[in-house]
């Protein structure tokens, strides 16, 4: 069967349509609900992880300062980062076209976090003046490198799917007034 030009140029007329119409090769990155939990995952975790060292850094603060008390917030603090890194180790990508850089990202601040709590962990062997100074200095680090890890995955695709994952995570709301 031989086509004539004005029958081809309608058949091709008529494939870009569909294509337009049904979305195919199109640049719109609508977010996943794997995308949304995933970054509801990741604020849930940062969210946690936040709470359990300002409540290890209230402890560190009241007087008087027991060794004690020294040590269970230690202990604390490093069950805290062990859960976290845990949880960001096992989050998994957000199926995203960010993703891969999206997991590298979490697998560095986890393997940063836990040199932070081998740090606090080493603290207690000394006196307990020096060991609320290490401890208090390494969750202020620790604080500083969960914000640049989570405004690195933020500027991933900024105008992209991982943003739109972070905006519509109900538990990322809180994180982003902060």
């Amino acid at each position: 069967m031989r086509f004539t030009p004005v029958a081809l140029g309608a058949v091709v007329a008529c494939l870009a349509a569909l294509l337009v119409v049904s979305g195919c090769g199109s640049t719109d990155k609508s977010t996943t609900p794997q995308a949304v939990t995933w970054a509801d995952g990741v604020c849930s975790a940062v969210t946690t992880y936040n709470n359990a060292l300002g409540d290890t850094a209230t402890t560190l603060k009241s007087v008087p300062l027991s060794k004690s008390a020294i040590h269970d917030a230690v202990k604390s603090a490093q069950n805290a980062t062990q859960d976290f890194t845990a949880t960001l180790r096992d989050i998994g990508k957000p199926g995203t076209t960010a993703g891969a850089q999206a997991k590298a990202t979490l697998d560095g601040l986890a393997s940063d976090l836990q040199k932070d709590a081998q740090t606090i962990r080493e603290s207690t062997s000394g006196s307990a003046l020096s060991a609320v100074s290490v401890t208090s200095t390494t969750l202020l680090t620790a604080r500083s490198q969960v914000t640049a890890a989570f405004d690195k995955l933020k500027a991933l695709d900024p105008k992209g799917e991982l943003h739109d994952a972070f905006s519509k995570a109900q538990s990322c709301s809180s994180l982003e007034a902060s």
